[in-house]
């Protein structure tokens, strides 16, 4: 196969070059890749090292080198060249990730507050209590993935007796305090016991016997005239639920909530029915949490209530302990966290909003990313995320995602609206919502859908705040205040508006990086060099890509430091024909032994390298590589210059690696001429040296 020359080298005449991420140290810099000495290396202390080179224009690549290196055979290199929102994220002003609170760091200017305490799952699936003015981050009781941030508005239990106290065991015992139950003729109700399970105040319940009858067994967890309600309101009732022993057998009715709305004197007016889904099991209480919502339609009504319901035919026989905790029955079309009152003192219990905001930024053009799962109240909104000015809602651009899931990106400016305009959802969807604003107009994502706005406008000055599940707008105490229920995994705001494809990209997978952009990516290789190789590392397209930045990454798992002396990068000049016959290869030997005349004594001193030298010559060159390439590459590298001599194109790697030679393709008073030795073409011959 014919071999090539990289000898058009453009890393050197480079824009800008710069490590992404890590930095090199200060006594060895990233400048050292452009000195003509591979020696001169740059160096990072760790185990990855990434250059990020700007060409300044769209530039053809074949070949990447690096070249004098303390990478081994197992490291990995990848180099990728493209547009740069192909290659390197968007720098955020700030990026949160709640599902990581071990490793959150938060931003200057972060607040929060809530004026009580509330209730969460923590990393052990344990229902805990945390104190007022402390971020909440929930977690899945059954895998125990971290949810997010839980923000939520003010809600009261109007249950006075989730912890199941004053209860008394025994047949039939005595029920928890305001608690009641109801069984069939046959059908014995026992009081197990109470306890704790996994943070959960419960009490256990046992229905035993044979039915006489058809027979209704329920378990009612307030008075029929306790917790005061009128019609139009929505309530939800919710509470965890565990099989303990036995099994339900055969139903009439499956168990289920049922809530029941009540007149003034407690008389049973209408009620919404929700059958357990799944079912009731002996699985973890923490993981059985059921719900029901009814917005109230009776006009007389005057109280609502929650109780647990299953109904047997006759003479089935019934034998079965139920583990109920934590009955929470409050207004909104949703559950949310528990809440109790303090042990020992039964009562409706309040728990606060969530208020949560970022202050004193500099926001002007911007690009607002929040990814959440959250359940707007009835009629309302809930603003996942919004930034502006102080106490100025007619200058705020803000997030929203109503009870039906529809959310909307709206963008004020003197109180006129620039793109709001929205994008279907489902109703409590997790998604991932990107706002971007910026003179010339606006764009809305919602996970992998796009909406956008050219309309061209003035941006409001003084924004200088972001909120977090609630508005950006109103005074301190109002700023971030939540509405509706929800958990947030992220919130990130970049300090300009990204291009379209960045935040299409954001809203899809969470990442700003357009694939499209990309030119061309080598994927992760294996380096296949070693210290005989200088460490050099030669990387080959089968064609050219073609790109503005190029984009190297190096690891080698497990090092105290990466030095690199060299990166070198263009296109090729693959020769049309197969080297001739006669190729030498070997190394030009610097190393000294002196002899002592006197005693014969001999005191070898290694060289710091043995430089490889090849000997070759290529043949029947047509007179176009000769007119163009060759000639142009004698006039630029004369003998001061030099190029990557690269003697098979097809070599695997570590061969490459082995045999591949960056050095001066001419000598000092060398006649660099060419010999029209054929008819059919003219030959060169050249001698390269490696540059150590």
């Amino acid at each position: 196969m014919p071999g090539a020359f990289l000898w058009d080298e453009r890393v050197a005449r480079a824009v800008v070059l710069s490590a992404v991420g890590v930095q090199p140290v200060a006594s060895l810099p990233l400048s050292n890749l452009l000195d003509a000495q591979p020696r001169h290396r740059a160096r990072w202390l760790g185990s990855a090292a990434s250059v990020l080179v700007d060409f300044g224009t769209d530039t053809a690549i074949d070949a990447v080198a690096l070249l004098s290196t303390t990478l081994g055979a197992a490291d990995t290199v990848r180099w990728r060249l493209g547009a740069l929102e192909g290659l390197v994220e968007a720098a955020p002003v700030f990026d949160l990730r709640f599902t990581s609170p071990g490793t959150l760091v938060l931003p200057a200017g972060w607040a929060f507050n809530r004026a009580s305490a509330g209730w969460s799952f923590d990393a052990t699936g344990t229902l805990a209590q945390i104190a007022a003015d402390v971020p909440r981050f929930d977690y899945n009781p059954a895998t125990l993935a971290c949810r997010g941030l839980l923000l939520e508005e003010a809600r009261t239990n109007s249950i006075r007796n989730p912890h199941a106290e004053g209860a008394t065991p025994g047949t039939p015992g005595t029920a928890p305090t305001n608690w009641g139950a109801a069984t069939g003729t046959g059908v014995v109700r026992s009081i197990v016991g109470t306890g704790t399970e996994s943070g959960i105040p419960y009490c256990d319940v046992r229905f035993a016997g044979t039915a006489s009858g058809a027979v209704e067994l329920a378990v009612f967890f307030e008075t029929t005239t306790a917790i005061a309600a009128v019609s139009g309101q929505t309530w939800t009732s919710s509470g965890f639920v565990r099989l303990v022993a036995g099994s339900f057998g055969t139903t009439m009715q499956a168990p289920q909530w049922i809530f029941q709305e009540y007149n003034a004197v407690g008389t049973s007016l209408a009620q919404t029915a929700q059958v357990f889904s799944p079912a009731p099991s002996a699985g973890g209480l923490a993981t059985q949490r059921q719900s029901v919502t009814r917005t109230l339609n009776q006009a007389t009504c005057a109280h609502v209530g929650l109780l647990f319901y299953v109904q047997y035919a006759n003479a089935a026989v019934i034998d079965f302990t139920i583990r109920l905790g934590l009955p929470q029955t409050e207004q909104g079309n949703c559950a949310s966290s528990p809440i109790l009152p303090p042990a020992g003192t039964p009562g409706a219990a309040t728990r606060a909003a969530d208020q949560t905001r970022i202050t004193g930024l500099s926001i002007s053009a911007a690009t607002l990313l929040v990814q959440c799962q959250a359940q707007a109240p009835v009629g309302g909104n809930v603003v996942a995320a919004g930034y502006g000015p102080n106490n100025s809602f007619v200058n705020s651009s803000y997030l929203t995602i109503d009870a039906a899931g529809f959310c909307t990106w709206t963008v004020l400016a003197g109180g006129t609206g620039y793109g709001p305009f929205g994008i279907a959802g489902s109703v409590n969807a997790a998604a991932t919502l990107v706002g971007a604003a910026s003179a010339t107009g606006t764009s809305l994502v919602r996970n992998a859908i796009q909406r956008l706005a050219t309309t061209p406008f003035t941006l409001p000055a003084a924004m200088d705040r972001v909120s977090l599940g609630g508005a950006p707008w109103g005074g301190g105490v109002d700023v971030g205040r939540a509405g509706g229920i929800g958990t947030y995994q992220r919130l990130a705001l970049y300090g300009s508006r990204l291009l379209d494809t960045q935040t299409l990209q954001l809203g899809a997978t969470g990442s700003s990086l357009v694939p499209a952009a990309v030119a061309h990516d080598s994927g992760v290789l294996a380096a296949s060099t070693d210290a005989a190789s200088q460490g050099n590392v030669v990387l080959l397209r089968s064609s050219a890509a073609t790109g503005r930045y190029l984009l190297v990454d190096v690891a080698s798992p497990g090092a105290a430091l990466i030095d690199i002396g060299r990166l070198v990068a263009g296109p090729l000049w693959r020769v049309s024909r197969a080297v001739a016959y006669g190729v030498q290869e070997g190394r030009e030997i610097l190393d000294r032994r002196d002899r002592n005349p006197l005693t014969g004594a001999e005191f070898p001193v290694p060289a710091l390298a043995n430089p490889r030298v090849a000997r070759f010559t290529l043949p029947l060159l047509s007179a176009a590589e000769i007119r163009t390439q060759h000639r142009v590459l004698v006039a630029a590298l004369g003998g001061a210059g030099e190029a990557l001599w690269i003697p098979e194109i097809s070599l695997s790697l570590a061969e490459l690696n082995a045999r591949a030679i960056w050095g001066a393709v001419a000598a000092p008073g060398e006649e660099a001429l060419a010999i029209r030795d054929s008819p059919a073409g003219t030959a060169r011959s050249f001698r390269t040296a490696e540059r150590v």
